[in-house]
């Protein structure tokens, strides 16, 4: 396709730009570098204790720490949801939860897989497959003070389109 001669052989045309890419897939990956300490030293300046810092994160992201979805959990943590990984998915958003009571409209989950839910039009076109992990020594409990170490995810992202999918999720 690019014009390589172990593609298509020797002397192949390399095709038009708008011809490039058309029925196939894109993978972008991403370091993305956490302030843990720096979280932590949020959480806890926002909240009243330490339960409602929690609350707080749960929040923002979307899930428990557990795993469990504000979807199915709202008030509490659940870890019997947080490690069934059927269960821990399976919700969605328009139907359940419109106006965000449950699950912020603005929270991590919400913007990365906004399941039935509108989301600059239709929702299935920003869907995407993606995977991270974490890289870096974990910052142990309780620690508020950044150490300098480098920490955070690595980030795969298989779709079809970048900028409708990849780019809107990362710019919104």
């Amino acid at each position: 396709m690019l014009g390589y001669p172990d593609e298509i052989g020797k002397g192949a045309q390399i095709p038009e730009p708008e011809i490039l890419g058309r029925n196939g897939c894109y993978v972008a990956f991403r370091k993305l570098h956490q302030r843990v300490a720096a979280f932590r030293q949020y959480l806890k300046s926002s909240a009243p204790d330490a339960e409602a810092a929690e609350f707080l994160a749960a929040k923002m992201m979307g899930r428990w720490r557990s795993g469990a979805p504000l979807a199915l959990c709202p008030m509490h943590d659940d870890p019997h949801i947080g490690i069934d990984s059927r269960r821990n998915n399976d919700f969605l958003f328009k139907a359940d939860d419109a106006i965000g009571y449950r699950t912020p409209l603005g929270c991590h989950i919400r913007r990365m897989n906004p399941r039935d839910a509108d989301v600059a039009g239709l929702a299935r076109i920003h869907r995407m497959i993606r995977r991270g992990t974490a890289y870096g020594p974990v910052l142990a409990a309780g620690v508020m003070e950044d150490d300098a170490l480098d920490r955070g995810l690595m980030f795969a992202f298989v779709g079809a389109n970048l900028g409708r999918q990849f780019e809107f999720v990362q710019s919104e």
